[in-house]
């Protein structure tokens, strides 16, 4: 009777141990650097044109891996639009190699494999002597004649089988044929 009690009260502490809140020990995606927030955009834009922004480092807060699956903008304004993204592995110094903002081409012309991907590296300090994150390279355009604005890119990833969201505070400002003192426009 006494083994029969033991293995019972080992099963049940084996399922509430399995059934514990894994969201806790899965990893998070997080941005590194300049978390406050920022601008970046175009003062002069060719309309349709497309435009690659990169520099955005993300890395995870412990081992792991997380899965991004789309990547769009906060509210976007005015004829902003957001056409693709891309997660690029990065092992060098900051700014080495990197996309610069408002490059005009497109993720396939400059050879970057668009769409859903993987992040495994952990976040360092950015003045690590082995620096590791992914770059997040986003391809932008704009249509209209009035101001193109974002406050914000949202990035939507899978850890752990669990849906969660990062909010990046990168303000995109397109300036459009009419002036708009507002946005730095003019």
């Amino acid at each position: 009777m006494r083994s029969v009690r033991t293995a019972l009260l080992c099963a049940a502490t084996l399922m509430v141990a399995s059934c514990a809140d894994v969201t806790q020990t899965s990893p998070l995606l997080i941005q590194l650097g300049d978390t406050k927030g920022y601008g970046t955009g175009m003062q002069k834009s060719i309309p349709q044109q497309s435009y690659l922004f990169g520099g955005m480092p993300v890395c995870l807060d412990r081992r792991g891996a997380v899965l991004v699956k789309n990547v769009q903008f906060e509210n976007p304004q005015e004829g902003i639009r957001l056409e693709g993204f891309a997660l690029r592995p990065f092992y060098g110094p900051f700014g080495n190699d990197g996309i610069g903002d408002g490059e005009p081409i497109t993720l396939q012309r400059k050879g970057i494999p668009a769409g859903p991907r993987m992040v495994t590296q952990v976040c360092q300090p950015l003045d690590s002597l082995k620096p590791q994150f992914s770059e997040l390279v986003v391809q932008v355009s704009h249509f209209g004649d009035t101001t193109g604005f974002s406050p914000a890119l949202i990035v939507t990833y899978t850890s752990s089988g669990h849906l969660r969201t990062l909010r990046m505070p990168i303000e995109f400002v397109f300036c459009g044929q009419k002036k708009d003192a507002a946005r730095q426009c003019g």
